[in-house]
């Protein structure tokens, strides 16, 4: 899958006036996502790694985004007191590093109706946490919980299916999951949606619906959108080339830590494109996002000191 989508710019003197760049950067799409398990059972957290070509699908999710409880995450449905303890204690399991523990709990909540619940045992089946690694089990507990009304769910199991992680890959099934998630208020739905569109995967290539739907899910406070959309921005993708709101896009990603948005914007720094050239912001930023996971900027800042 793609989601480091490297593509190199190179600048041969007066392409555009405001892109006057000696030699090559790596700019940095990041797509797909698929939620992770929420934190607290108020607001469930999504996630997202693995940017193959920092730009495509990512895979399995370990970074957390905050700040969202106001998008509907499940359709109302009656909890039983049972039920909802068990999850309370899988969240309290999780957080205290006994995930054997919390996925026990989050079986039993599963079983007794808690959607959320469910969500979460796939999480933990997808990533092989306090279970054995169960691809096709994770995929048949996020369609059980999609189906119950957890919104989540549905962009995991488009996820899935658009990886083909437990299923086979079907990107017409993941497109329409990420269009069920989208409209029902998830903004990494609209995110991953997005990337379809700018792919073609499941649906016709359409950069200008792709950045429509970036917005959607920067403005819903989906890090991930911000960067994308700040990408459109830099190489001028289904809308012209704004390396202000690119700039200003990926450092708002950044500061919700999103490490793709803190590696573009060293990017900028380093090669000095939109911004004045320092070598001193582009390390800050690139130590960020080293700091959040990114393997790839860890080598650029080692590069740089």
């Amino acid at each position: 899958m793609d989601s480091r989508k490297g593509i190199w710019i190179i600048a041969f003197g007066l392409i555009v006036a405001i892109i006057c760049v000696a030699g090559a950067i790596a700019l940095s799409r990041g797509g797909a996502s698929k939620p992770a398990q929420p934190q607290t059972s108020e607001n469930a957290n999504a996630v997202q790694e693995g940017r193959e070509e920092r730009a495509g699908a990512s895979s399995n999710a370990v970074q957390a985004q905050e700040g969202r409880e106001e998008t509907p995450r499940v359709v109302r449905q009656a909890i039983s007191p049972e039920a909802q303890s068990y999850f309370d204690k899988g969240l309290d399991a999780d957080e205290a590093g006994n995930y054997e523990e919390g996925a026990r709990y989050y079986a039993k909540a599963c079983e007794g109706g808690h959607m959320e619940a469910c969500h979460s045992l796939g999480y933990d089946y997808g990533e092989g946490e306090g279970v054995a690694q169960d691809l096709k089990r994770a995929a048949e507990l996020y369609q059980k919980s999609c189906e119950g009304g957890y919104i989540l769910a549905c962009t995991s199991l488009g996820y899935a299916y658009d990886e083909g992680e437990g299923v086979d890959i079907d990107y017409d099934k993941a497109v329409a999951l990420y269009k069920k998630s989208c409209e029902s208020g998830d903004a990494l739905g609209c995110n991953n949606l997005g990337y379809a569109y700018d792919e073609g995967r499941g649906v016709k290539i359409d950069h200008q619906e792709a950045n429509r739907l970036y917005k959607i899910a920067c403005d819903d406070g989906e890090p991930l959108g911000c960067n994308n959309l700040g990408y459109s921005y830099q190489i001028g993708e289904g809308i012209e080339i704004d390396l202000g709101k690119a700039r200003s896009l990926y450092k708002k990603a950044c500061d919700d830590d999103e490490a793709l948005g803190c590696f573009n914007l060293a990017e900028l720094y380093k090669e000095g494109i939109g911004v004045a050239k320092s070598t001193r912001a582009a390390l800050e930023y690139y130590e960020k996002a080293c700091d959040l996971g990114d393997e790839d900027a860890c080598e650029e800042a080692e590069n740089l000191r």
